[in-house]
């Protein structure tokens, strides 16, 4: 019979279990197998009958049911008991195949993307199945196997049952397999829970400690108010104005052919100062912390270079060209950087149109689709462009670049921002919001202070969260190398 199984990429050594064990496909192991129902237009929020999903099994294996919807009662069509093993047959590549045993009494349904496997229990425990399914899942051996459609994968029925070998322990051994996984697992479990604590104190000790900077806390801020601010933004004031003005006399030399006489320029430089709009302010709404001794409340709008607004970029790239323009998607900004390693990048002609939000080393940008990551431009993409997902800020001579990003990822802003959040299957922000974000305006020292303490602190925290990574990675290969003993038959006796 194994010459029908599929041993490729089976994590198994068949040929070292226990001479007492069996092998079995699970046809030879079940009282029956379904597949759920799609939920429909029946598909609710709070009442009804628990639906259990993909999302409801857990990447260890475990039963969720933090995130339920319901169904009503006359569209169940199939329900679980306890003792029912669920198997995820549709899903990623990489989580196609998590599989849970269902151990609580509860009415509840499931939906097509998962199968239902009832087992003749005189033949195998299902929380021994459980745990096999998950081992394999775990070992990458339902990825290999799967069939790969458009945005997900799935493992057929028919594979499930006829070609995947499942080893077979008698019941006993079985019943003490599953006990010292199980006490194994729970160990892993409250130090896996450690580690996420650990991680979760680090990022809130990173947030704690940048909002106290942005206080003028922990020797950023000067004592008192010599007014270096309040010119800084009266000279950028005009500076916007200048720049409108220059930009609206380039449009009138085109218009007209040739170069504007002096006179000329006079006449239509009053013009366009007496149409002349600045950049949009604060919101009128809503109380603002107070600052240090000489900072400044300013708009986003208000602190960029002026004649670069806040911009978003190319709509359409088209095909990827290997010696076209390189672009910036949401997805290139990674842990505050932009990976520049696998850039795409669209045609000359196509980035051309876009000029305005081409981009220079210094630039920083910030996402405004879903996420609202930040990282500053390096010089390697001088000239290259963004997406639509993106908003280009180009800071001020009034602003550092790095203080601007720091500035955007503290907590008060991404709350600020995610409060003006628009859509719900896509929440993103309007420019318009972007621009009257709150920014506050510190005198240039101050901001390089911030800036260096800022940048200690992260070092220091991401020293500690890679470590809590590593941390977290070792306790992953401990349960795969239990696993991997425990269904070779290692600890079997």
């Amino acid at each position: 019979m194994t010459k029908d199984f599929e041993l490729a990429g089976y994590p198994i050594d068949l040929e070292q279990i226990p001479v007492d064990w069996k092998v079995c496909p699970l046809s030879m192991l079940i009282v029956d197998v379904v597949s759920g129902s799609a939920a429909g237009q029946s598909m609710q929020r709070s009442s009804g009958v628990p639906h259990m999903r993909p999302m409801n099994i857990t990447v260890n294996g475990r039963l969720d049911f933090g995130d339920v919807r319901f169904i009503d009662p006359s569209a169940v069509k199939r329900n679980l008991r306890p003792g029912d093993v669920l198997f995820n047959n549709t899903n990623s590549p990489a989580l196609v195949g998590k599989s849970a045993l269902l151990d609580v009494d509860a009415e509840l349904a499931f939906s097509n993307h998962m199968t239902r496997i009832r087992l003749n229990e005189d033949l195998m425990l299902p929380a021994f199945l459980a745990l096999q399914l998950y081992a394999l899942q775990r070992m990458g051996y339902f990825e290999t196997h799967c069939r790969k459609h458009v945005n997900q994968a799935s493992v057929s029925a028919d594979f499930l049952l006829t070609r995947v070998p499942l080893v077979v322990p008698a019941i006993p051994d079985q019943s003490s397999v599953v006990s010292l996984l199980e006490s194994a697992r729970d160990m892993l479990d409250r130090a896996a829970a450690k580690v996420n604590d650990a991680q979760t104190h680090i990022s809130s000790a990173q947030s704690a400690l940048i909002d106290e900077l942005f206080r003028g806390g922990l020797g950023v801020s000067r004592e008192s108010d010599d007014g270096t601010v309040d010119l800084m933004l009266a000279e950028l004031s005009v500076a916007h104005r200048d720049a409108y003005v220059r930009r609206q006399l380039g449009r009138d030399e085109v218009r007209l052919g040739r170069e504007l006489t002096d006179k000329e320029m006079d006449i239509l430089s009053l013009k366009h100062i007496r149409k002349y709009a600045p950049p949009v302010g604060l919101e009128s709404t809503g109380v603002l912390p107070a600052l240090p001794a000489g900072w400044r409340w300013a708009s986003a709008a208000q602190v960029v270079t002026p004649g670069s607004d806040i911009v978003y970029g190319i709509v359409q790239p088209g095909t990827n060209l290997r010696d076209g323009v390189p672009y910036v998607r949401g997805v290139d900004i990674q842990s505050g950087q932009v990976r520049t390693d696998n850039l795409l990048r669209t045609d000359p002609a196509i980035a051309a149109r876009y000029a305005r939000s081409s981009l220079i080393a210094g630039d920083v940008l910030l996402g405004i689709i879903r996420a609202t990551k930040v990282a500053v431009v390096p010089e390697v993409l001088e000239g290259a462009n963004i997406t639509q997902g993106t908003a280009r800020l180009r800071p001020s001579n009034c602003i550092s670049s790095d203080y601007l990003a720091t500035w955007l990822r503290s907590e008060f802003a991404q709350s600020w921002l995610h409060a003006h959040y628009r859509g719900i299957d896509m929440p993103g922000l309007n420019l318009a919001d972007v621009r009257r974000l709150p920014v506050p305006v510190a005198p240039l020292d101050d901001q390089a202070r911030l800036t260096q303490l800022s940048n200690t602190i992260g070092f220091h925290l991401s020293t500690a969260r890679q470590r809590a990574a590593a941390a977290r990675d070792s306790l992953r290969s401990a349960e795969e190398s239990l696993l991997l003993q425990t269904f070779n038959g290692v600890l079997a006796h």
